[in-house]
């Protein structure tokens, strides 16, 4: 949604006009050159020795920022390394002046690029999007050799408006020094946060009133990360205060939802033709939330996601287009999706209202820090009688809750909020909201899945095997969606190598499946036979691994040295296995039950005989919680030692020697 400046280090050839020339680097290269990295470097493809951030408000909504860095190619796969890559919006940004330098191993010999030898193109992201964004890239991996240097300059000149100016500490290399101050403008003064305790408070800058974080010898993360890990940014934030604040000036919450509104409200019209179509979208249907899901699933799937920005100033990224020309268009970004569907609801008697929240990293909006970061667009349905059981909802009492719903996401029906959006806090875009809302986190048996596996085993060990499974929530809603996109002969490969994990034997897999968006629940049953799933050992006895079916729990080690947390969304998984034995077999010995857990997890595994029938039970129990490193290794240990009993054996002995027939 906000228009910004990301800097990037990566692998682009680009087109270059040239215009080099020979000479010696700039005066603030220098000191640099002769730094001493030998511990930085070490196992390290490329260093930065200096990555610096420099920034002068004009006035309380412009600025002039002027980007530094400095790398130096340590390996031949370093050389990779070697760009400068900055995004830029072409409607409020404008490009200054730019340069660069390359500079050869033995420090002898520097060409100079001026900006005429940088590319300039469209920064399309993907095919979903088009507005004025576009990159500014040099890319020196074809001239520099290991040991060599790049340094470069750029100078942004752009307007702030409501957003702050961010940077962060971290980056994808070893960093020798880094740099970020700011400079107020005449009369002004700035405000500051941090998004943890590094980089911390600021030093002095080198005018009155400026600010400059610091930061010596940040090491490169290294190794892989754990599932949905979050990682710190070393983030700050920094907001000009000017001597006579402008109208649009964001301090508190009350600001920027204040603002949102004057934004947004003006364009959730509720045109003829909208009408027209609410109208038509709810004939037939009596019940409130039946008529409400109408709409919501008419705009999640008939209006198309497509980001097309065609105003030109610092609030565009926040100004939906109007609700009529979304719905004539049939596309629209997120912001564009939840105006109309506020637009349709409001036709048809009900309130609906924009809310602001980020996707994919709920700690990303601090309370105690107004700001506008939000990056996406949901819709509140305000709803005075209770909500069904279960359903996404914010605030309680005489005026009611408010229903969550994610029109842009087209697999999360309502009743469901989206699990990269739980656990965040939003901003209802309103006049009258003072504060953010916290938003909700599904509990366990909100995404439940339950499995239920009738077997039987003949004499000779081959396995035939019903199974049901049920999942409800958001677990439902995306292994729907999976087996939607692979259709059948996919999904038919997919069920057969995940069957091959537990059980490598197996053939003739058939399924059947139902899926209701209303509960939301997907029921899938198969069916499939396992040659010598019982696995004989001497002469009468058999091997039997009870779960049929192998649990889908896994999480990758932590291997990444940055700072950071995994998000562990809730989820419940519950197994019940009846394997029938054939005649002539008796069970002679089952493993013991087996439970432990944690502060947010709860793992157990029991056995029970019932005749000819063992049956095998199990629970998986997660509950939300972000972890940090320890507590990360601790739920790995827990699962792995889950599956390891889950792999212990059933030992069945036979009584008699099957008749030949």
């Amino acid at each position: 949604m906000n228009n910004f400046i990301r800097l990037t280090w990566g692998t682009l050839v680009g087109a270059w006009v040239f215009g080099c020339a020979w000479g010696k680097p700039p005066d603030w290269v220098t000191p640099y050159l002769t730094a001493d990295i030998a511990a930085l470097s070490r196992g390290q493809s490329a260093v930065k020795l200096a990555d610096l951030d420099e920034v002068h408000f004009v006035s309380s909504d412009r600025v002039l920022r002027r980007y530094r860095t400095i790398l130096r190619v340590i390996t031949n796969q370093g050389r990779s390394h070697a760009l400068c890559q900055i995004t830029y919006n072409a409607d409020t940004e404008r490009v200054r002046s730019a340069q660069a330098w390359v500079i050869q191993a033995d420090g002898k010999e520097c060409t100079t690029y001026r900006i005429g030898d940088f590319a300039d193109s469209i920064a399309q992201y993907s095919r979903y999007f088009w507005n004025q964004q576009r990159t500014l890239t040099f890319n020196a991996a074809r001239w520099l050799g290991v040991g060599g240097t790049l340094a470069w300059e750029v100078e942004i000149e752009l307007q702030t408006g409501i957003a702050n100016l961010s940077w962060t500490m971290a980056s994808d290399l070893a960093v020798n020094h880094c740099v970020f101050e700011v400079t107020p403008a005449t009369g002004g003064r700035l405000e500051w946060h941090t998004s943890g305790a590094q980089p911390g408070s600021p030093q002095p800058g080198a005018t009155p009133g400026a600010l400059r974080w610091e930061q010596h010898r940040t090491t490169a993360p290294s190794g892989d990360e754990p599932d949905d890990f979050l990682p710190d940014p070393l983030l700050v934030s920094v907001r000009h205060i000017a001597a006579q604040p402008t109208p649009d000036a964001v301090t508190t919450w009350n600001d920027m939802a204040r603002l949102a509104a004057a934004i947004i409200e003006p364009r959730i019209l509720a045109t003829p033709e909208v009408q027209a179509k609410a109208s038509a979208l709810v004939a037939g249907k009596t019940g409130r939330w039946a008529r409400v899901r109408a709409l919501a699933e008419f705009v999640q799937k008939e209006i198309a996601y497509l980001s097309v920005t065609l105003d030109k100033d610092y609030l565009a990224g926040y100004r939906p287009h109007p609700s009529g020309e979304v719905l004539q268009n049939r596309y629209g970004d997120c912001k564009d999706k939840a105006g109309l569907l506020c637009a349709l609801l409001r036709s048809i008697g009900e309130e609906g209202a924009p809310i602001l929240v980020s996707a994919d990293n709920p700690r990303a909006i601090d309370p105690a820090w107004p700001t506008a970061a939000f990056d996406h667009v949901i819709v509140g349905i305000l709803s005075r009688d209770p909500a069904p059981a279960g359903w996404p909802t914010v605030g309680q009492g005489d005026s009611g809750s408010i229903v969550l719903f994610d029109p842009t996401d087209s697999e999360t029906p309502l009743g469901l909020l989206p699990e990269n959006e739980q656990g965040g806090r939003g901003l209802l875009v309103s006049q009258k909201t003072t504060g953010l809302v916290q938003l909700p986190t599904a509990g366990p048996e909100q995404n439940r899945t339950e499995c239920r596996v009738r077997a039987e085993l003949d004499a000779t060990g081959e396995l035939t095997a019903h199974v049901e499974e049920t999942l409800r929530g958001t677990s439902s809603a995306s292994a729907y969606a999976i087996r939607e996109q692979l259709r059948t002969d996919g999904f038919t490969k997919l069920m057969e190598a995940r069957l091959h994990e537990s059980t490598p034997f197996v053939q003739n897999v058939q399924w059947t499946d139902t899926w209701d968006p209303v509960t939301p629940t997907w029921q899938l049953n198969y069916d499939f036979k396992a040659e010598r799933y019982g696995r004989q050992i001497g002469a009468d006895r058999l091997l039997v691994s009870p779960p049929v079916t192998v649990t889908q729990v896994r999480l990758s080690p932590w291997q990444t040295n940055q700072a950071g947390v995994s998000l562990q969304s809730a989820s419940s998984l519950h197994a019940q296995v009846t394997i029938t034995l054939p005649e002539n077999c008796q069970i002679e010995e089952v493993p013991d039950d087996w439970q432990q857990e944690l502060p947010t997890a709860t793992y157990r595994i029991g056995y029970r005989k019932a005749g000819r029938d063992v049956v095998y039970e199990s629970a998986v129990i997660q509950r939300a919680a972000f972890l940090e490193k320890t507590d990360y290794e601790a739920l790995r240990n827990l699962v792995l030692k889950f599956l390891q009993a889950e792999r212990r054996p059933i030992i069945v002995r036979r009584t008699a020697t099957p008749k030949t027939p």
